[in-house]
C-alpha cells in the first residue's frame, strides 16, 4: 500500500510537468497580471517603461500560479558594469542586450516545491527569442534585484544565477547569461554556461550593435 507521502509527492511532480510559461499578449491578461502584482507583490505593480515582456505562470487546467515581468535594465549597475567590463560606448550601444526580471510573483494559494525554479527557467528558455520577435534583437543577459532582508534568491540561484555584488540601496542583483546563463540579486550571474561577458561586448550581426 502506498503511503500518504509519496502519493502526494507523485502528485506534486505530474503538477510540475504541467507548468508551462506563456507570454501575455492581450491588453485583459496584462491588466489581469498587474493586479495579482499589486495584490500579492510586497513590491506591487510594476511601473516599468520602454521594453517590457509579461509572462503567466500556467497549471495543466490553464490556471494561473503565477507572474513574472522583464524590462530593460538598469543604465548603470555598478557591480555588473564591473564584471562585464565593457567602454562606456560599448554598454550605450549594448544595454538593450541586458533586461531586467523586474518582478517575479508565485501565487500564496497555488504554489507547491520547485514551482519556483520551474517557472523561471521556462521563461529563460524562451526569452531570448520572444525579445527578439517582440522588440528585434535578442537577450544576452538578465539581472534582477533581491531584498536580502526579505529573501535568499534561492530561486535563482538554483537556476545557475551567480551574485555579483549590491547595490547601494543593499539591494541585491542578478544577471543571468544567455545561452543557459543569468546572474543574480546580490548581483548575480550563472555558472556553468559558454556565456561570458565578452559576449556581451563583442559586435553582432543583429541591432543593437
Amino acid at each position: 500500500m502506498a503511503k500518504p507521502f509519496s502519493a502526494g509527492k507523485s502528485e506534486a511532480s505530474a503538477s510540475l510537468a504541467e507548468v508551462q510559461a506563456q507570454l501575455i499578449t492581450s491588453v485583459k491578461d496584462k491588466a489581469r497580471a498587474r493586479r495579482l502584482l499589486a495584490k500579492h507583490h510586497y513590491l506591487g505593480d510594476v511601473r516599468a517603461v520602454g521594453e517590457q515582456l509579461f509572462y503567466a505562470i500556467l497549471g495543466g487546467r490553464g490556471d494561473w500560479l503565477g507572474v513574472m515581468v522583464l524590462c530593460a535594465a538598469s543604465r548603470r549597475l555598478r557591480a555588473r558594469d564591473r564584471w562585464i567590463g565593457w567602454s562606456e560606448e560599448q554598454r550605450r550601444r549594448r544595454l538593450p542586450l541586458v533586461v531586467n526580471n523586474c518582478r517575479f510573483l508565485l501565487l500564496p494559494d497555488k504554489t507547491f516545491p520547485n514551482l519556483g525554479s520551474r517557472s523561471l527557467r521556462m521563461v529563460l528558455d524562451r526569452l531570448s527569442a520572444d525579445w527578439q520577435q517582440s522588440y528585434g534583437h535578442p537577450v544576452v543577459l538578465v539581472e534582477t534585484f533581491v531584498d536580502p532582508e526579505q529573501f535568499c534568491g534561492t530561486v535563482y540561484t538554483a537556476n545557475g544565477w551567480q551574485a555579483l555584488g549590491q547595490t547601494p540601496m543593499a539591494l541585491a542583483v542578478c544577471a543571468a547569461i544567455f545561452t543557459w546563463s543569468i546572474i543574480n540579486p546580490s548581483v548575480s550571474l550563472p555558472a556553468n554556461s559558454a556565456a561570458t561577458p565578452a559576449a556581451i561586448c563583442k559586435p553582432a550581426n543583429s541591432n543593437p550593435r
